[in-house]
């Protein structure tokens, strides 16, 4: 299993191929058309949300394609430095870094060839390329090796015949060893013999021009020359300087040509990737002591209830009376009174079960002593007691096991029906609090939750023992996490933090508030926070006064009315784009500061100032702020270099022509004058700082009051030539 690195194989028409693992950065995956590394936007791009290569051409059939990913192991992309803060972002792109490294790791070894069980390597049916020629026996043999050496074995192989034939001619073998010089030498042009042996023709057609070969003979240092050009090592000299040949070298140097236009501009490279975090900031001067607070905090919880007293001790037990004596038996007539009870005797053996009972009715008061057990055999019978008023004053169900009072058909297994009463139970403690727990048996507590009173108020606790965690009280109010009110205004008092995914909602117009009190105000400062001065209307105050409202009109600071004439001071911001700033006074007054903050202070570089009748825009031009101050320099020149025209805007419909100037003409002459660059458009660093989106024009803009001081100073120039020339 591969992580980090996926094959695929060309078929000369797709183009498109799953990357197949999962990457950081575009940058770090590394893609391969038969070993030849591919560069992107030019060879491919990255499409389908990251998941995807698409090639420009399709890879040609049966080619190899390898995508594999290849994360930095030379740069940390996150650097922590002492006391900075713990971002997860920077956790994980830590994390992401070692991970991926790992799981490279992993393929390149899963690549690589292995040991296995007999101490052999194992190429994994792979090709291993770049092995040295052998040296010892035992070295490994590369294919240009055996290529070397094949054909004079195979040669051998071929003409074993030949050997035969020879080993049978030994004494001609002996007569032409006497000859081994001549041999020898012929041997050594073995070679050039069997090419002559192939063009015996020609051999003898060069036979028949032996004049000629004579006349090439006799001038062979020419034809020599000749044959070292064309064997020449062919070299490139300066523009415009002669051929030479070098006779020694052998080297050929022939002028170079004119050097050719210079190529297009590359495509910009990926961001890298993000500086590490810089140095927490010292910490700032402690701000000034608030003034005391006027609110009491609220009341802290009860105490635990203190430890039930000790039993008294027990009563001294009465006499037992005397028993009385055993009464005589009547004679046989009618029934007499009955006589005492006589003394119970002796328990008999138990007999077999009787019949149903009969029903017995107890008239008048019955004292039964010792323990009593109703239903001992749990038949499905029921019990009822009547009362004076209710014939199912309580009724055991004996069939359902249930329990009900006031019902003869309880519904579950303890009912009380209370018929007309809106009070049909009422328990009671001597205690301060009297609690109705509540448990569920998955749990070992005594109880699970408890509803209590507590003086006049109603409690809930949670958890045995736990403390009280809301309460209403006699005056109508729900405290949560708390059991005191710090104040008398609120029905609702939460001594925490609220989180809901719903709304909370007014139920009446005294719910809005007011500038004094608002209706949801900010902590326990109860004088601010937000209110609904009116329909639509959000109001947000601070100090029992209004600073700021949003409504239909759009956002109202300092005044409550978007065009009233009688609230002068204060900004309003329509949704159409509209803003309107306004002051009191006559007096010059800034209606708008512009502040730049460096590396060590902030100053202002420009302002908006109004009258009763005008309007000054102000920038930074005071004398202690500027250096180099020159007066003597040469405006006419530069002015002349300025391109004044007239055109339209493309976005006008009416084509309505105007004066101006086109700003990268004029950024050579009055730099300063103009923003932006010609043809600029917004990179992914200016998206990510929110001024505008990538790949969009980034247009040039000019400020046409910076050309004033070029025109005064020409002006100037002009006059003192027109001075001159009057003179």
């Amino acid at each position: 299993m591969s992580y980090a690195l996926t094959r695929l194989t060309g078929d000369g028409s797709t183009t498109t191929f799953t990357i197949g693992f999962t990457y950081r950065d575009e940058a770090d995956i590394i893609v391969k058309v038969d070993g030849v590394t591919k560069t992107i936007t030019t060879d491919y791009t990255v499409a389908a949300g990251g998941t995807q290569i698409t090639f420009t051409s399709p890879p040609a059939d049966t080619t190899a394609i390898l995508f594999q990913r290849s994360t930095s192991q030379t740069t940390r992309l996150v650097d922590y430095t002492a006391g900075a803060v713990f971002k997860e972002s920077d956790l994980d792109t830590d994390s992401i870094q070692s991970f991926n490294m790992s799981q490279e790791a992993i393929d390149i070894a899963n690549e690589s060839m292995v040991v296995d069980s007999s101490n052999r390597f194992d190429a994994l049916n792979k090709r291993i390329i770049k092995v040295a020629d052998p040296v010892d026996n035992t070295d490994a043999v590369n294919k240009q090796f055996i290529s070397t050496n094949l054909p004079n074995i195979t040669t051998v192989a071929g003409i074993s015949s030949d050997v035969t034939t020879v080993a049978g001619i030994s004494s001609n073998v002996t007569a032409v060893a006497g000859d081994a010089t001549d041999i020898g030498t012929v041997a050594g042009i073995s070679s050039n013999v069997t090419t002559v042996a192939g063009i015996s023709s020609d051999v003898t057609a060069v036979a028949a021009d032996a004049t000629d070969i004579g006349t090439v003979a006799t001038n062979i240092s020419d034809v020599q020359s000749a044959a070292n050009l064309l064997a020449a090592t062919v070299s490139t000299g300066s523009p415009g300087t002669d051929v030479t040949y070098n006779g020694a070298t052998g080297v050929l140097t022939v002028p170079r040509g004119a050097t050719g236009a210079t190529g297009a501009t590359g495509p910009t490279g990926s961001t890298g990737p993000a500086g590490p975090t810089g140095a927490t900031g010292a910490t700032g001067p402690t701000g000034a002591t608030g003034a005391d607070s006027t609110v009491a905090g609220p009341t802290g919880p009860a105490g635990p209830t203190g430890p039930t007293g000790a039993t008294g001790p027990a009563g001294p037990t009465g006499a037992a009376g005397a028993d009385g004596a055993d009464g005589a038996t009547g004679a046989t007539g009618p029934t007499g009174a009955t006589g005492p009870t006589g003394a119970t005797g002796p328990t008999g053996a138990t007999g077999p079960a009787g019949a149903d009972g009969v029903t017995q009715d107890v008239s008048g008061k019955a004292n039964l002593e010792g323990g009593v057990v109703f239903n001992d055999s749990s038949a499905d019978v029921d019990f009822r007691v009547e009362s004076n008023g209710n014939a199912n004053m309580l009724v055991v169900d004996g069939g359902n096991d249930r329990v009900g009072v006031g019902t003869n058909t309880p519904a579950v297994e303890f009912e009380v029906d209370g018929g007309a009463s809106n009070q049909p139970a009422l328990i009671t403690s001597s205690d301060a609090t009297c609690k109705l727990g509540l448990r569920d048996d998955s749990t070992s507590n005594t109880y699970s939750v408890t509803v209590g009173a507590v003086g006049d108020n109603l409690a809930f606790t949670s958890g045995s023992g736990g403390s009280e965690g809301m309460r209403l009280t006699s005056a109508s109010k729900l405290l949560i996490a708390t059991t005191s009110d710090s104040t008398s205004t609120t029905s609702l008092f939460v001594d925490g933090t609220i989180a809901h995914d719903g709304r909370v909602l007014a139920n009446s117009t005294a719910g809005n508030g007011s500038a004094s009190v608002p209706g949801m105000p900010v902590g326990f400062d109860y004088d601010t926070g937000f209110y609904r001065p009116a329909s639509n209307t959000i109001g947000i105050t601070t100090g029992a006064t209004e600073r700021m409202r949003i409504s239909a009109d759009g956002l109202l600071i300092g005044r409550t009315d978007a065009l009233s004439s009688a609230e002068e001071q204060g900004c309003v911001f329509f949704p159409e784009g509209l803003a309107i700033l306004a002051r009191d006074g006559t007096a010059p007054t800034s209606m708008m500061i512009f502040v730049r903050k460096t590396d060590t202070t902030a100053a202002t570089v420009g302002s908006i100032l109004a009258t009763s009748t005008a309007t000054t825009y102000s920038t930074s031009s005071d004398y202690r702020l500027k250096e180099n101050v020159n007066y003597d320099w040469d405006a006419t020149t530069r002015l002349k270099q300025l391109k004044p025209a007239r055109f339209n805007f493309i976005s006008d419909s009416t084509d309505t022509v105007v004066d101006g100037f086109l700003a990268h003409e004029v950024s050579s002459v009055v730099p300063e004058a103009v923003t932006g660059d010609k043809d600029a458009v917004f990179t992914a660093e200016d998206e990510a700082n929110k001024l505008g989106k990538e790949g969009q024009p980034n247009y040039q803009g000019i400020d046409q009051g910076k050309l004033v001081p070029l025109l005064v100073k020409t002006i100037q120039e002009l006059e003192a030539r027109i001075t001159a020339l009057e003179s």
